[in-house]
């Protein structure tokens, strides 16, 4: 499994209390425990570009059909605008 703020090879870095796996990146210290369901890179992509283009976080919600929770975490979650920037 890769960082997804440096690129580099993640190791294990024990368990949560529920028991899902977690990794450290031993080259900038990032930790994470992925989950298997989500949003791909594209589809967070075209949020964040109707986000940047002015569209109100509520609306793209709505248009996107995901919470504006969601919204709002992926606008706070500096790995995702990191991301955001490199692509």
């Amino acid at each position: 499994m890769d960082c997804i703020r440096c690129n580099n090879q993640m190791v294990k870095n024990g368990k949560t209390i529920v028991g899902s796996q977690k990794y450290l990146c031993k080259q900038c210290g990032f930790m994470c425990t992925p989950h298997k369901k989500g949003y791909d890179v594209g589809f967070k992509r075209q949020v964040l570009d109707s986000l940047h283009s002015g569209v109100p976080k509520h609306k793209v919600a709505k248009e996107f059909g995901i919470d504006k929770k969601t919204v709002q975490s992926w606008v706070n979650d500096k790995a995702i605008v990191d991301l955001y920037t490199k692509l």
